[in-house]
């Protein structure tokens, strides 16, 4: 097996967040380094889903390249952090009407940092402290 689809909680919306990870399950995951691609951060990047699926495909192919790569890098894809947006036409803000990008810096507000009101960005957190 090298495919393992989960979610990493909810919305503010009530949406699952997808997450991917592609390795060789059958070596230990131990010695290898993680690897996290976002993408669709905004609603309004289509192109990034597409990025993103082939990706996938080739991470999954029998290449190789791909192989090789499994065996050395667990891979852990968030095809879509901003769900929300993706389902209601938001091209970058959240239900919450905020950007997902300005949670993460020194100069973020306190309703950015609001996990009530930006759960993809705190699950996002979560993962990278974990992985």
């Amino acid at each position: 097996m090298v495919f393992k689809y989960e979610y990493i909680g909810k919305t503010l919306g009530g949406i699952n967040i997808p997450l991917v990870t592609i390795t060789d399950f059958a070596r230990s995951n131990k010695k290898k380094r993680t690897l996290l691609m976002v993408g669709r951060i905004y609603g309004g990047e289509t192109h990034s889903s597409w990025l993103i699926h082939g990706f996938i495909r080739f991470l999954t192919s029998k290449s190789k390249y791909a192989k090789q790569l499994r065996s050395r890098f667990v891979f852990k894809i968030l095809p879509m952090l901003n769900v929300d947006g993706v389902v209601a036409g938001n091209y970058r803000a959240t239900f919450a009407g905020l950007d997902i990008l300005r949670c993460f810096g020194e100069d973020a507000t306190s309703a950015e940092l609001n996990p009530r009101l930006t759960p993809e960005a705190t699950l996002l957190r979560k993962l990278v402290r974990s992985s």
